[in-house]
């Protein structure tokens, strides 16, 4: 059994603990947020064995074996790497970190320490999006030009969205799906990325488009947005679509010949939320000692912050944590 200890007790932290009822060998063990009560609550109301007012005291536990990072992104970095230097295996919320560099230092203590390290970017794990990237590799499009990726929003209202000061705006929190999901498709290997940003008063990014251009001449166009709503995307080939509904959580997959024809249509099955296929794999990654996941490599995590580095510093958007780095 692995003990899972999770770090921060908001929204995300909710659903993981969730999940971890419904995942074989798994168990809910600690909790930890620096509003003691607020740790106690979530402990009696998801069955946690401990409540801690502390991170520090939480990764001192030493019945812990994997900690689940759900703090705001730029709290990320901070947090992981005081859970690998205690000796913790890590599943980091995605955008795993604020910048390329942060992670590349993570992952340099991951293989020092050898504990297992994963970006819990959910998507990548679940099984419909294992049942698209198959039905690409048997060409049943042909071969894949372009790629339309949109997942955006309405968070006019959420606060932490706005905030510069908890790596607010679109891109960490929203286009790192499409971001994700483009290069899982057509790999890491883009030849360019062009993009636009149009940021709000506090500088942090209302919506941004990219497009990425690989040496074979595929495209693969991305959108995201904290101030409209669109959760979908296209695959184009030489001999068909694909369109899904759903890009970070797949509801349904859609083959259409060259005809226009609809002949094949993939429904998500019923699953407990998303997380666990991401928390199965940690825990298979640790019972195998392994490091990282072949499902998410940390070279995928880190070509994807490389993506998000590259279109910020096309339009000078800097996190006032980055300064100090």
């Amino acid at each position: 059994m692995i003990n899972v200890g999770i770090i921060g007790a908001g929204n995300i932290a909710t659903k993981m603990a969730k999940t971890i009822k419904g995942v074989e060998k798994a168990v809910a063990y600690a909790i930890a947020s620096r509003d003691g009560e607020r740790a106690l609550a979530f402990a009696e109301e998801y069955d946690f064995k401990k409540a801690y007012n502390s991170y520090d005291a939480l990764v001192r536990d030493e019945n812990i074996d994997l900690v689940y990072i759900a703090t705001p992104h730029n709290f990320h970095y901070e947090h992981a790497k005081l859970a690998l230097e205690n000796g913790k295996h890590v599943l980091c919320e995605k955008t795993v970190t604020l910048n390329a560099t942060q992670f590349k230092k993570l992952t340099a203590i991951a293989f020092e320490r050898h504990l297992t390290f994963v970006e819990a970017i959910w998507t990548r794990f679940m099984p419909m999006h294992q049942q698209l990237k198959m039905l690409l590799d048997e060409g049943v499009i042909g071969e894949p030009q372009i790629l339309y990726g949109n997942l955006s929003y309405y968070l006019e209202h959420v606060e932490r969205m706005y905030d510069p000061n908890l790596a607010g705006g679109a891109l960490l929190d929203l286009g790192v799906y499409p971001v994700h999901y483009a290069l899982s498709l057509f790999g890491n290997d883009y030849q360019s990325i062009q993009s636009t940003m149009t940021k709000t008063e506090l500088g942090v990014d209302r919506h941004t488009a990219i497009t990425l251009q690989y040496p074979d001449g595929k495209i693969a166009q991305l959108m995201c947005s904290m101030n409209a709503f669109e959760q979908s995307s296209k695959i184009l080939g030489t001999n068909g679509r694909i369109e899904t509904t759903g890009i970070h959580h797949i509801e349904e997959i859609r083959v259409y010949d060259k005809d226009n024809h609809c002949t094949q249509v993939l429904t998500r099955p019923d699953d407990i939320g998303g997380f666990e296929f991401e928390l199965a794999e940690t825990i298979k990654m640790i019972e195998e000692q392994n490091i990282e996941s072949d499902i998410v490599t940390h070279e995928d995590s880190l070509a994807v912050m490389n993506v998000l580095d590259t279109v910020r510093q096309q339009h000078h958007f800097v996190y006032p944590d980055e300064m100090d780095e």
